[in-house]
């Protein structure tokens, strides 16, 4: 960027009205149907100040590309992840192939490398984001329960088992809804001033259940699909997806789940017309370190790991990192190593084969390696930027 007049820095909480102009025009939202504010208040609410998380190209003073780069915190079995979404990539289409975008995502991804980011997630198609350390990977269930499976199993005259409420921003049910939340293995943190606007992107919906006057879950919907559930026990899951299915009149259901809720998936796995296993976004890994240990316990906590060690060093996009990954009666650890490796990586490969649900490159491994991957990476899509 030789011209003068051409800056990409980190915006201004004066350019709100613009910037909200510019990435809706960029993306073709209306203000009527969608616009950002709509689709994502959590982060484009005037007082979140959502141009100041953004890397912003001015030409003359007018904005001509933005990415957003946006903060979360996750905990892991007790492992806190400090992650840094990235969103509303956007060129202005009359000033593209000028290396704007190159520049605020080159900008953005060595600002994590420096605040200490341990990982980043976007979504887009993989190849354009391949080009800066991102890769498809994560494990994601998806299951479809349509009406010739409800009536096969539970019978044509049948009546919900559950009583399911839709949640509104004032509902009592929040409380109780945070509480569930924070019990689980896997939580990203937050806040609770927040929680509804955060459940509510994408325009989702949030239901709860409950057994009488016992409060026995919650789940999010968008668009005919559960992108979150948490039930109070786990005896309660079936009910409360099957009683959303008939209290909502639906024809389709899909549930999408991560790899460690697995007495969710047993639940369906014998029950939906269709079961596919697949990545649920895209993930650049900056601290494989910090990222393995995190998944590997949680992990560790729902299914018997075989004792074994293996040393890998990996290429990775933030620095080149030699690890050894080991479990020993049950106690899964990774450390930094000096170790002659096992096998050497490409930060591509790596993500492919720590995390992703298909890598032949798995193969090559020891036998008890094979089984310990892949590790449960994840986001829900309501965390999602």
């Amino acid at each position: 960027m030789e011209n003068t007049n051409v800056k990409c820095q980190k915006g201004s909480v004066e350019q709100y009205e613009d910037f909200l102009d510019f990435i809706n025009y960029v993306f073709g939202f209306n203000g009527s149907e969608n616009d950002f504010v709509k689709l994502l208040p959590k982060l484009y609410r005037k007082e979140k100040n959502p141009a100041c998380k953004n890397y912003i190209i001015t030409e003359n003073k007018k904005i001509r590309a933005a990415v957003g780069a946006f903060d979360s915190k996750i905990s892991v079995c007790g492992n806190t992840l400090k992650c840094r979404g990235i969103g509303n990539v956007a060129v202005h289409p009359y000033h593209r192939s000028k290396g704007y975008m190159k520049e605020c995502m080159n900008t953005a991804l060595k600002d994590m490398i420096e605040d200490g980011i341990h990982f980043s997630t976007l979504g887009g198609r993989r190849q354009r984001y391949n080009y800066f350390g991102f890769d498809k990977t994560g494990v994601m269930y998806t299951f479809t329960v349509n009406d010739d499976n409800m009536r096969h199993v539970l019978g044509s005259e049948r009546t919900p088992v559950y009583k399911i409420k839709e949640i509104g921003k004032d509902s009592c049910e929040l409380n109780l809804i945070s509480e569930l939340i924070n019990k689980q293995n896997y939580i990203t943190l937050r806040p609770k001033d927040e929680l509804f606007y955060i459940m509510k992107s994408w325009q989702a919906k949030v239901y709860c259940a409950y057994d009488k006057d016992r409060f026995a879950g919650y789940c999010i919907l968008n668009n005919g699909k559960i992108t979150e559930i948490h039930t109070a026990d786990k005896s309660d899951f079936f009910g409360f997806v099957t009683s959303l299915y008939d209290s909502l009149s639906m024809h389709s259901l899909t549930v999408t789940l991560p790899d460690f809720e697995q007495s969710y998936i047993k639940d369906l796995c014998m029950f939906s017309e269709w079961v596919g296993i697949s990545s649920p976004m895209m993930f650049n890994i900056l601290d494989y370190r910090a990222v393995i240990d995190a998944f590997w316990k949680l992990k560790n906590s729902y299914m018997s790991l075989p004792d074994g060690k293996l040393n890998l060093i990996i290429n990775g996009y933030a620095r080149r990192e030699n690890l050894c990954i080991s479990s020993e009666q049950g106690n899964p650890t990774v450390k930094e190593s000096s170790e002659t490796a096992t096998m050497e990586l490409s930060h591509l490969e790596a993500m492919n084969l720590l995390f992703s649900p298909v890598c032949p490159l798995r193969n090559e491994l020891p036998p008890f390696a094979r089984a310990w991957f892949p590790l449960p990476l994840w986001q829900y899509p309501a965390d999602e930027v």
